[in-house]
């Protein structure tokens, strides 16, 4: 934000050049785009002159701008006259793609995607276009087998490889999953997140000392990375040692005293000894320190409520880190839930709570939490689905009691 704010002030001068200004709007557009801003992204890019509509970067920065301000038929005109003038190029067809996945007119996008990949075959993009397709679809196959040819043809593309992991695992498929998680950690063993899920895959498949042995592992290949002494502060954490959870947590941030992640599990022990106040304040201070941190916000969130304080802003935060994440989280998701769940907006808290599964398939909390909620819709088989499928994931301590409770009572 701040450097947008210094090439506009650059923009304005007399020095710059036309170039420079057009550019300069395009990148505002462009982040307004990003930040969910639209009408302001629309202001951008009408401040452009007429001659640069003819690139693809600002014709599709405006089409797509009009489709999120639920302008349809000025982004479809636009659209059209867009296709009159753009070519075979590739940066033209996989903007009609992804311009027509945001009209929602989902064959014409897949046309071009396919288009894209007759012309250059296994381009990524493309590829990822057609997942996308499938996914708003809810076309497993179609899905899978794009997921599939990404990895095949693109091995080290780790985003990729974790997403048809997570879907192998939510299918039941963890032999399969771990040997590609595997594969990934050879290609990239700097990747921290691939031993978080292979350690959690571990535990459910092969018991807790197994999923354990992936995150010193993690430790062992990254001994100079705060972030592997993090991960392993999360696992003594999670089994309630404290002292060596602090122990863990000083060594990261002797090596990165601003180490977020670091700076907010203090916020999180300060919560484990029921000292809420203070944690809030922690993450208050965190967000001075980084305002885009996006798990700060989805922290101070869930402990608001947690702690049944001001539940409005609980929901406003979590939606916050959900833009700021990219929507990739699913804890941001089940926060969010959360949230409207103790709002008592148990039709809304559905849709965040399936997206929270959707992402970390292997949590049983958040099968938990979805359950409670369809229990409060009088939803009972989709209740006792959730149920069900916590306990096959393995939920623990107190929370599994209850969870049988309430399988036994929707039973009757």
């Amino acid at each position: 934000e701040d450097e947008m704010k210094t090439v506009t002030i650059y923009a304005s001068s007399e020095g710059a050049s036309t170039d420079y200004i057009a550019e300069t709007y395009l990148a505002k557009a462009e982040y307004n785009l990003k930040t969910r801003q639209y009408r302001q992204a629309l202001e951008e890019t009408d401040k452009i002159d007429s001659i640069f509509a003819k690139t693809p970067r600002l014709a599709f920065t405006r089409i797509q701008s009009l489709a999120k301000s639920l302008l349809f038929d000025s982004a479809r005109t636009l659209l059209k006259n867009a296709e009159s003038m753009g070519g075979a190029q590739l940066e033209w067809l996989l903007g009609f793609g992804n311009a027509y996945i945001t009209m929602r007119e989902l064959d014409t996008a897949k046309y071009y995607f396919d288009l894209t990949l007759q012309k250059y075959p296994n381009n990524k993009l493309a590829l990822e276009g057609l997942i996308k397709v499938a996914s708003i679809n809810r076309d497993s196959v179609e899905f899978l087998r794009g997921l599939e040819k990404v990895v095949s043809v693109h091995p080290r593309d780790i985003s990729a490889t974790q997403r048809l992991a997570q879907y192998y695992a939510g299918t039941g498929q963890e032999v399969k999953s771990l040997d590609l998680i595997e594969r990934a950690i050879a290609l990239r063993p700097g990747k921290l997140r691939l031993y978080n899920f292979a350690s959690n895959l571990a535990s459910k498949r092969y018991g807790t000392e197994q999923g354990r042995d992936y995150l010193y592992q993690a430790l062992e290949n990254n001994p100079d990375l705060p972030d592997a002494y993090y991960i392993v502060a999360t696992l003594h954490f999670g089994a309630g040692y404290f002292d060596s959870t602090s122990y863990y947590i000083d060594k990261a941030l002797s090596l990165d005293e601003k180490h977020l992640p670091s700076l907010l599990f203090t916020g999180l022990l300060q919560e484990s000894f029921d000292r809420p106040d203070s944690a809030i304040e922690i993450y208050k201070s965190i967000i001075e320190l980084d305002y885009f941190y996006a798990e700060t916000y989805n922290k101070l969130a869930l402990v608001l409520v947690n702690n049944k304080i001001d539940l409005e802003n609980a929901a406003n935060l979590a939606r916050k880190a959900i833009n700021l994440s990219g929507g990739i989280e699913g804890s941001m998701h089940g926060t969010l839930g959360w949230a409207y769940y103790n709002l008592g907006r148990h039709k809304l808290a559905t849709s965040p709570f399936a997206q929270a599964i959707q992402l970390d398939p292997l949590d049983p909390l958040k099968r938990f939490m979805s359950a409670m909620n369809y229990e409060k819709l009088e939803e009972t088989d989709q209740a006792l689905d959730q149920y069900n499928k916590a306990l096959e994931l393995g939920i623990s301590g107190p929370t599994r009691d209850i969870v049988i409770q309430s399988i036994d009572r929707l039973k009757g």
